[in-house]
């Protein structure tokens, strides 16, 4: 399994502290890990002010934890983190950028030194919901412009997937491509005007810029505008599962965060599925 160094602090971080606790009330040994010491530690972190979201954070890194040494030592007995259930708390909705404001920002790309890069970076952004790290990591062979298809070859946990994009996207691909010189398959897909890969800083500042630049309220950073492709496909009639995919989720909890909706969602979709309406469609 390949998980980011972020990840990996996380979880360093989180076990420390739950070391620390089973330290403090002289837990040395896994035999001594019962259903009761778990359920008091769940019960030590409400007491110090945690909510439910980061008490079930504790608890998965613990049970991860804990199945790997039952998996890896061979131990017999049951694993007392198998009998608790921990309650998370429902989804938080993650606010984006609305198409409002990516068609400014698409009008606004015209000021820029580059607007062939900004414009094919946003659409590729509002039309796949790839991850920063995803659209960074693109070189030229995972592009291909004929039928949409993006190669992402390392995302995250090391997942390999296929998103597609859509004509008005490949429109701007192609513009920005005829722009560049002398490109190689092997290539990173995103240069600067001197020829060079882009950085996480200079692609953050492309995307800044024309958020400043088109007056918006708020600079939306690059997960907001995965949140906005997560949307929209479920606005334009895609399934929970496709979304999911695309975006390269491993679950649909995690899903469910992108796809929070509006009173006008909720009145649109009762209108374009309504039984009475569509049962003359049969």
């Amino acid at each position: 399994m390949h998980l980011t160094d972020g990840t990996i602090r996380y979880y360093r971080n989180m076990l420390g502290s739950i070391l620390d606790y089973l330290k403090s009330i002289e837990i040395d040994t896994v035999d001594q890990i019962t259903t009761e010491v778990i359920r008091n530690y769940l019960l030590h972190l409400e007491t110090k002010g945690h909510n439910p979201g980061g008490v079930h954070g504790y608890f998965r890194v613990l049970r991860a934890f804990m199945r790997w040494l039952w998996d890896d030592y061979d131990i017999p007995t049951r694993n007392p983190i198998d009998k608790i259930k921990c309650k998370n708390r429902p989804p938080t909705p993650i606010e984006g950028i609305t198409m409002d404001e990516v068609q400014s920002c698409m009008e606004a790309c015209n000021q820029t030194r580059f607007p062939e890069r900004a414009k094919a970076m946003i659409a590729v952004l509002v039309d796949t919901g790839l991850r920063r790290a995803e659209l960074l990591g693109l070189t030229f062979d995972d592009v291909r412009i004929s039928d949409g298809r993006i190669t992402v070859r390392n995302g995250k946990g090391g997942k390999f997937r296929i998103v597609y994009c859509g004509k008005e996207c490949r429109k701007h691909l192609r513009r920005y491509i005829a722009c560049l010189e002398d490109v190689k398959p092997s290539d990173p897909f995103w240069l600067t005007l001197d020829g060079e890969p882009l950085g996480l800083d200079g692609a953050r500042e492309v995307i800044r810029r024309v958020q400043r630049q088109a007056g918006l309220s708020k600079i939306h950073d690059f997960h907001d505008f995965r949140r906005c492709f997560a949307i929209e496909r479920k606005r334009n009639g895609d399934d929970d599962i496709t979304i999911s995919r695309a975006l390269g989720h491993s679950s649909l909890e995690v899903t469910k965060r992108y796809l929070a909706f509006t009173e006008d969602d909720d009145r649109s979709f009762a209108l374009r599925s309504s039984p009475m309406d569509n049962r003359k469609k049969r």
